[in-house]
């Protein structure tokens, strides 16, 4: 009994130092993403992109980097603009950038993993982006099209109709992407929406869609001075929008975040490393057969996690450190487009024939992804050495060093944040509407339980 009690501890404080040594990490990385959101609307990117081609994939590919990491807000994304004509390749390059080349996810790939790590990452998020345009191309006849993107709209149109609640696979996210949208236009769109309405008397016979464009003809005073970039990122009403995206960064992914540290650190306590040795045949120097294997063996491990790429990325650390080969991390990392909950979000947006179609094309292509970047990297010479890993239970997370000061940091500018969210949005809180959802609440409350009877389990070592 006195051997669980010592795992239950090291389970515990594994957890805590595995977040302890991101939480600068997140917060840096959602800060960015938070700012990017607001100063780049849905509206400009679907103006912008065209409905298929190099211009569209690469436009594709640039908005999904400059959004949300979180795998639920980005399938909003991705789904809202193939409903509105972009082509299926366009928004899943997206969708497929906006969960591997976002920023926060390489800077907490760098903090749990190594720089091979990150290269990997950007490197095979483009070539993911590649093989899907091409599987596309491949299988243009056998792909239901239109019948996808009648449901897209059929759901688009549904999701605009709700409120918000704390992110996940429900419509409210849906319409959390929406709200956000008419409000991330800040100052700029009440401008234009004043200034309809002070040229309303001229423009009476106007069609609606072309008032504020003929306005701004006959009254070009009205755009003379356009604000520069720090008059747009000191404006109060801009950073007053950085503070609630923010809040609604942390409010998607919370539940992924908690669930995925607790079971890191359940694993690194629990599971010994004979175990990943049998599961991941050939350890870290397998041969084509044994690589092969575990590529397919982490995606489908990542099946089952439920979790979103941010709370995969420790585990990922705990695969690492237990002899899991640099393909095998590399695939599991890839795969978080293809677990349960993004499998049912994606049948209930295109139906379940897409919904399918997708997921096969993407756990095949994370599979031939992670073995060529594994290869390439042998043959540089920059494969990771495990000689340099250590045991997350053997790790030392908590001191005084450069982890500290950035935490306190950056936890400080969190509380403000925080704080003028809810100063101008009032304090809510929702553990979601669907199955998923309130199973996902209910296990981070498990977690939170788990931990902190961890923690008193110490006492009785």
């Amino acid at each position: 009994m006195s051997s669980f009690f010592e795992s239950w501890n090291e389970a515990a404080l594994s957890t805590l130092g595995l977040f302890w040594t991101a939480i600068w990490a997140f917060c840096l990385g959602y800060i960015v993403s938070s700012m990017i959101e607001v100063y780049v609307t849905r509206e400009t990117m679907q103006q912008l992109m065209g409905k298929d081609g190099l211009k569209a994939m690469m436009l594709g590919t640039l908005f999904g980097f400059i959004s949300s990491s979180c795998s639920f807000a980005a399938l909003s994304g991705a789904r809202a603009l193939f409903a509105k004509g972009a082509g299926l390749a366009p928004a899943l390059a997206f969708l497929l950038s906006s969960t591997n080349l976002v920023i926060e996810l390489g800077i907490v790939i760098a903090v749990f993993l190594s720089w091979q790590f990150v290269v990997a990452e950007y490197v095979g998020g483009i070539m993911l982006i590649a093989f899907m345009w091409l599987w596309v191309r491949v299988t243009a006849h056998c792909i239901p099209l239109e019948e996808a993107r009648k449901n897209a709209q059929e759901s688009e149109g549904v999701g605009c109709c709700h409120h918000h609640g704390d992110g996940g696979e429900r419509d409210a996210e849906e319409g959390t992407e929406n709200d956000l949208d008419e409000e991330k236009g800040g100052k700029g769109e009440k401008h234009e929406h004043n200034e309809e309405e002070e040229g309303a008397g001229d423009d009476s016979n106007k069609e609606n869609g072309e008032k504020s464009h003929e306005h701004n003809k006959r009254h070009p005073d009205v755009n003379e001075t356009r604000p520069s970039v720090c008059e747009k990122l000191g404006d109060i009403d801009n950073l007053a929008q950085v503070a609630m995206q923010y809040f609604m960064e942390w409010s998607m992914v919370w539940k992924d975040v908690t669930i995925g540290f607790t079971v890191a650190g359940i694993i690194a306590a629990f599971v010994p490393r004979e175990f990943f040795e049998w599961l991941f045949v050939g350890g870290s120097n397998p041969n084509f057969g044994q690589l092969l294997e575990q590529c397919i063996v982490g995606p489908v491990a990542a099946v089952f996690t439920f979790i979103g790429s941010m709370g995969n990325i420790p585990l990922a650390a705990v695969l690492y450190s237990n002899g899991v080969s640099f393909a095998g991390i590399i695939a599991f990392i890839f795969s978080d487009l293809i677990v349960i909950p993004v499998l049912r979000v994606n049948a209930k947006y295109y139906g379940w024939k897409m919904a399918l179609y997708i997921w096969i094309m993407f756990f095949t292509i994370s599979i031939v992804t992670a073995l060529i970047l594994h290869y390439v990297f042998d043959a540089v010479g920059a494969l990771p050495s495990d000689d340099s890993v250590t045991e997350v239970v053997d790790r030392d997370f908590f001191h005084l060093d450069y982890t500290f000061g950035l935490n306190m940091f950056f936890l400080a500018i969190s509380a403000v944040l925080f704080g003028w969210h809810f100063k101008m949005n009032g304090f809510s809180f929702s553990i979601g509407s669907t199955t998923a959802e309130m199973t996902l609440f209910w296990l981070a409350m498990t977690s939170y339980c788990w931990i902190i009877g961890g923690l008193f389990a110490g006492l009785a070592k």
